[in-house]
């Protein structure tokens, strides 16, 4: 009673303590667009995602005054809906949806600023919590970002952490992110190398880094995207094997450098995270190298 445009709603209430008049509602619900079936989400951002107004993104939303001809305006609101849109559109396309719309609730003139997504979905393959999970991590991304839509290695690494990896899908590797399929083999001083060489190579950097390991990249024109998450197993002394590694091989030390299993039970990920480093630490060198396949020194 009261829905304007019917469909069907989520709850993920417990089932001893659901009440179909008292329970609490996901923020994804589902409905009919075209006959095709569509998810709508909402979400909320503390910052405005608008492009400063100087800047040559802000160009394309300035609009004439039709109540003043001399003057122009900044349709902040097409500014910070485009990008959202370049947030989610990418991210929802590699998960099998289409961006239909973003909106934003001008009950909210100030922060924080609630917004409505709607993307169709493709149901071929998926169950409803295939989908749902799909919803979650979008409203995460969204709600992560920074400034302009911007994603950091902090931002990042607090979605990794929250259980929101997928979310990483179809962001570029690059600069400070870096993800592996498989384990590296720690049994091997090749092995320990390699992950050595990709922890000193962010540590070396102005913006430090991340190292995910249970996500698979793909080549893409001007580089490599990630692609898909691939869990890997995880025991009590992987993290161990980790550090040590790192021990024997990375000098010196990184200043608070992390390394979580992130998941539940025997399947997760791996999360290497290297916060920009004191200039007074670097270089950090790798001992030992690999030349021709073979271990050096």
């Amino acid at each position: 009673a009261g829905i304007g445009d019917p469909g069907m709603l989520i709850s993920a209430d417990d089932d001893a303590y659901y009440d179909d008049e008292e329970c609490s509602q996901e923020p994804i619900s589902f409905g009919l667009t075209d006959n095709t079936l569509s998810m709508s989400f909402g979400f909320t951002t503390n910052i405005s995602m608008a492009p400063a107004r100087d800047s040559s993104a802000a160009a394309p939303f300035f609009h004439p005054d039709s109540l003043d001809g001399g003057h122009v305006y900044y349709d902040e609101d097409a500014a910070a809906t485009d990008v959202l849109s370049r947030v989610l559109g990418p991210f929802l396309e590699r998960n099998g949806a289409t961006l239909i719309l973003v909106e934003s609730d001008h009950q909210y003139a100030c922060p924080p600023w609630r917004w409505r997504a709607e993307a169709t979905v493709e149901i071929r393959g998926n169950s409803v919590m295939d989908v749902v999970g799909i919803g979650r991590d979008a409203i995460a991304l969204a709600e992560a970002c920074g400034e302009n839509g911007s994603l950091t290695r902090d931002i990042a690494a607090n979605l990794v952490r929250a259980g929101h990896a997928a979310a990483l899908i179809g962001q570029p590797e690059g600069q400070w992110l870096d993800v592996k399929r498989q384990h590296y083999d720690l049994e091997t001083a090749a092995g320990k190398i390699k992950l050595a060489e990709a922890v000193a190579k962010f540590a070396n950097a102005e913006l430090g880094g991340l190292l995910v390991i249970g996500a698979a990249g793909k080549k893409v024109p001007g580089g490599e995207i990630i692609q898909t998450l691939c869990p890997i197993t995880i025991d009590g002394r992987t993290m161990r094997k980790y550090e040590q590694a790192l021990e024997s091989r990375l000098y010196p030390p990184p200043d608070l450098l992390s390394i979580e299993s992130i998941g539940n039970g025997l399947l997760g990920l791996v999360l290497v995270d290297i916060p920009p480093q004191p200039e007074e630490l670097k270089p950090f060198l790798v001992y030992g190298a690999i030349v021709d396949g073979d271990v050096e020194g």
